[in-house]
């Protein structure tokens, strides 16, 4: 997760799968050591993976004193998610040049 006003990794999840669970647990961690009392909560933007669909992640959007806004972006626009796309680009090199 990205916050895109200074563009800080917020959090993130590492593992062979991510279920909404994880990305639940991962935003709770995300909000708890950035949002500061009485600050409006952050827009959630996404793609339309099965993890963003779900119930249990529209659930923790809605839970919160003021719900979070969930902002999904368009089928095939992954320009429109420019920023995390550009962190999984670097992301994957690193690792091609670094591990492998």
């Amino acid at each position: 997760m990205i916050d895109v006003f200074d563009r800080c990794i917020v959090g993130y999840h590492v593992g062979a799968s991510c279920t909404a669970k994880q990305v639940c647990v991962t935003l709770r961690e995300a909000l708890a050591r950035r949002l500061q009392p009485g600050e409006s909560p952050p827009v959630i933007r996404s793609d339309n993976g099965p993890q963003f669909l779900s119930e249990v992640f529209g659930e923790l959007c809605a839970e919160t004193e003021r719900p979070l806004e969930h902002e999904r972006i368009p089928p095939k626009t992954p320009n429109m998610n420019a920023y995390i796309e550009s962190f999984h680009s670097i992301l994957e090199r690193d690792f091609y040049e670094n591990v492998l």
